[in-house]
C-alpha cells in the first residue's frame, strides 16, 4: 500500500476542518481546488487539526499614491465545534516584513512592533506561536460566517481583501512606515486588484 503524501494529508484536514452536513465531500474538494488555485495564495497547510494557514503572496497597500510592500503573510483559520456551535478566529503573520522596535537598552533584541498597519501581536496563547488580531471590524462579519459554514475558499481570500485595505479611520501606524513597492509590474498588481470573490 502506497504511503499517503503530505497532499492526501492536507486534503483529509481541509475535509475534516470544513465539514458541513449540508455540503459533501466532492464539493468540499472542489472548494479546496479554488482555494489552491486562487492567484494571490502561496500555500495551504495546518497548524493542527482546527487551523488552516494559508501563505499569501505580497501584500499592497495604496496610500496617498504610493503603493507601499507590507510582505507576505500567513491567515491562521481556526475553526472548532463548541457543542451545537462552531467557534472561528483568524490571526495573521507576516513573514517577511514585520516592522521592529528597537530598544535603546544595549544588548536587547528587537521586537516585532507592527504585523500591518492595522495587526499588532497578540499577547495570548491561542495559536502557540506568533500571530496578530485585526484592529478593524469591517467585513469581519461576513468572514466569520463562511468560515463557520467551513467555506474557507470564500473567507481566505477575503481576508486577502482586507489586508490590502487601508481604511481611513486610527491605524497603529502609518502605512508609510513601509518601504515602496518595487516589485512585480503594474499591471501585475492591477490584475490582482481586479479579482471578484463574492463577499
Amino acid at each position: 500500500m502506497p504511503k499517503p503524501s503530505p497532499e492526501d494529508d492536507t486534503v483529509l484536514q481541509y475535509l475534516y476542518l470544513c465539514a458541513n452536513p449540508l455540503r459533501g465531500d466532492d464539493e468540499i474538494m472542489r472548494e479546496y481546488e479554488a482555494l489552491k488555485c486562487h492567484p494571490r495564495i502561496k500555500s495551504i497547510g495546518f497548524l493542527r487539526p482546527d487551523v488552516l494557514m494559508v501563505g499569501t503572496d505580497e501584500i499592497i497597500i495604496t496610500y496617498k499614491g504610493n503603493q507601499y510592500y507590507i510582505g507576505e503573510f500567513i491567515i491562521f483559520l481556526i475553526r472548532r465545534q463548541v457543542d451545537c456551535y462552531w467557534e472561528t478566529e483568524f490571526r495573521f503573520w507576516n513573514v517577511t516584513n514585520p516592522l521592529y522596535f528597537f530598544p535603546e537598552k544595549e544588548g536587547t533584541q528587537p521586537q516585532v512592533g507592527y504585523i500591518h498597519p492595522h495587526i499588532m501581536p497578540a499577547n495570548d496563547e491561542l495559536l502557540g506561536c506568533p500571530n496578530g488580531a485585526l484592529c478593524i471590524a469591517k467585513g469581519q462579519f461576513g468572514v466569520h460566517m463562511h468560515m463557520r459554514k467551513g467555506e474557507m475558499h470564500l473567507a481566505a481570500p477575503r481576508l486577502i481583501e482586507i489586508l490590502e485595505t487601508y481604511p481611513t479611520g486610527h491605524p497603529y501606524t502609518d502605512a508609510s512606515e513601509w518601504p515602496i513597492w518595487e516589485g512585480k509590474s503594474d499591471a501585475w498588481y492591477q490584475t490582482s486588484q481586479n479579482s471578484v470573490w463574492p463577499d
